[in-house]
């Protein structure tokens, strides 16, 4: 196509008229008017190659201008649908997770109020243990029984302050959408109970690395199991990451 523009005889006469000049040192006013020729040969050189090529380029400029265009106005109503795709599906997976969280709430305050209760019936269990121990002057159980009762009572305070998280075990999933790809992303978390992760700390050395709490190496670690590393006072979230898929 450029050959039927740019005549390859253009191309030759060009370099005939290229001079082949090496650099030097002005000394003399003779060799200063033999670079100003040299000078004038370079710019008339440099305009016949604009007279050649200038066209060509010019055509090719117009013609890339105009298919872009064209692209552009074929591209613009599937870029649309792709934009308001990607927003609505970033706007259900936003209430989605907003659904997990709070079903997530829901149940974990369903099993904080069932660990609490049974703390308390332990604790009344134990009290009648304590009684029928005083009535048979059995001071070994009656002492057993005391520290039960304050165990459970104990028990009661932590989980109703927080001190002790109590959490449902159950991991709420995202819903699937036929057409969305994606992948699920663990991490780990940060609602620790401190002192039971200090205490096991205490026992196994490999833990003191998530005592910062390093949410690095805990959401590699809930990452790399998918959600099966035990972990005291840490539980798994479960996150369903959504991309774009392609066509």
């Amino acid at each position: 196509m450029i050959e039927s523009i740019v005549k390859p005889e253009d191309i030759e006469q060009l370099k005939k008229m290229l001079p082949a000049i090496p650099y030097r040192v002005i000394e003399r006013v003779e060799q200063a008017k033999d670079v100003s020729m040299w000078r004038q040969r370079a710019d008339q050189g440099l305009k016949r190659v604009e007279e050649v090529f200038g066209p060509a380029v010019e055509a090719a400029y117009q013609a890339h201008k105009k298919i872009v265009a064209l692209k552009k106005r074929a591209a613009a109503p599937f870029e649309e649908v792709k934009r308001l795709t990607m927003q609505m599906h970033a706007d259900w997976q936003r209430r989605e997770e907003e659904r997990i969280a709070a079903e997530q709430r829901r149940l974990d305050e369903e099993a904080r109020l069932k660990a609490q209760e049974a703390a308390r019936v332990e604790a009344e269990h134990q009290k009648a243990i304590l009684a029928e121990a005083k009535a048979k002057n059995d001071a070994a159980a009656a002492k057993a029984a005391r520290e039960a009762v304050a165990n459970a009572k104990q028990m009661q305070k932590d989980i109703a302050s927080g001190l002790m998280p109590v959490t449902s075990g159950v991991v709420v999933q995202a819903q699937e959408v036929a057409g969305l790809s994606g992948f699920t992303k663990w991490s780990a978390d940060l609602n620790v109970d401190m002192r039971v992760l200090v205490q096991a700390a205490a026992a196994q050395p490999v833990l003191l690395m998530y005592l910062l709490p390093n949410q690095k190496a805990l959401d590699s670690a809930m990452s790399s199991t998918k959600g099966q590393a035990v972990i005291p006072g840490v539980r798994p979230m479960k996150k369903f990451v959504s991309t774009q898929r392609g066509a």
